[in-house]
């Protein structure tokens, strides 16, 4: 079963939001993990793609999300070295990729779809089974 994680995009910009919304569109179907775009709500994850966000637009957006990924020029990304999650407006589809494999495994989500897989022993019923096609229901009657 996959587990289902929300991303939220703050951008001013309609086309910045439009390739975001493309990109979770068409990698979010993971084997571990559906990523999903929302408007509204608390999110997973938020997309903040604003120039020199103001530590009040900070704020909002961690309160809104477990996770703020900065969306920025190679100017701002050079300011905010120092953020774990980073994605540049200039970055290709692989770079997108790369930043959900890191959030799967920030969130540990490999880990609990392997959790989940635990092979449990198969336990043997008490009364026999036969199949209607099974010659030995002649035999036990």
């Amino acid at each position: 079963m996959r587990t289902t994680r929300t991303i939220m995009i703050f951008s001013d910009i309609e086309r910045e939001r439009a390739l975001l919304n493309s990109l979770i569109n068409t990698f979010g179907k993971r084997p571990h993990t559906l990523w999903q775009s929302i408007d509204e709500g608390v999110a997973d994850v938020v997309v903040m793609s604003l120039s020199n966000p103001s530590l009040e637009q900070i704020r909002q957006a961690q309160k809104l999300a477990k996770v703020v990924v900065f969306f920025v020029s190679e100017e701002d990304s050079r300011q905010l070295s120092g953020q774990p999650f980073l994605l540049s407006k200039q970055s290709r589809a692989r770079d997108f990729l790369a930043l959900i494999e890191r959030l799967e495994g920030w969130f540990g989500d490999e880990e609990a779809e392997a959790a989940e897989a635990v092979v449990r022993p198969v336990k043997e019923p008490s009364v026999p089974h036969y199949s209607a096609n099974d010659d030995r229901t002649a035999l036990a009657g």
